[in-house]
């Protein structure tokens, strides 16, 4: 900003300088770091009333599967059942096809 001049400017910043040696003489910090605390006093305070923290406790089952899969103990054995559950699953369905493309190949061969 454009500093002004004259004689009410000057007694205005006299003025000034005395309050602002003033406060900091009193709370032995200057006035911006003093407005700054209050602000964040205000918010904290705000967030006290508004801010509910035991939403972030609550553990939804996500993550409770997460912990067990993610074990560093029983991961690799739960990874290796799943694996194998789905290996069995996968040739125990797909064995009904393979039965019927062989009869079809049969029939075909037969004519």
């Amino acid at each position: 900003l454009k500093k002004t001049s004259g004689p009410k400017y000057s007694k205005v910043e006299e003025v000034t300088t005395r309050a602002i040696g003033h406060i900091t003489s009193i709370l032995r910090d200057t006035p911006e770091i003093i407005i700054a605390d209050g602000r964040y006093g205000f918010i904290k305070g705000a967030l006290l009333e508004a801010y509910e923290e035991a939403s972030l406790k609550k553990v939804d089952i996500s993550e409770k599967i997460d912990r067990v899969l993610t074990n560093r103990i029983m991961g690799i054995p739960i990874f290796a059942l799943i694996i194998w559950l789905m290996f069995q699953f996968v040739f125990t369905l797909g064995k009904y096809p393979m039965e019927w493309i062989e009869l079809g190949f049969g029939k075909l061969s037969a004519l």
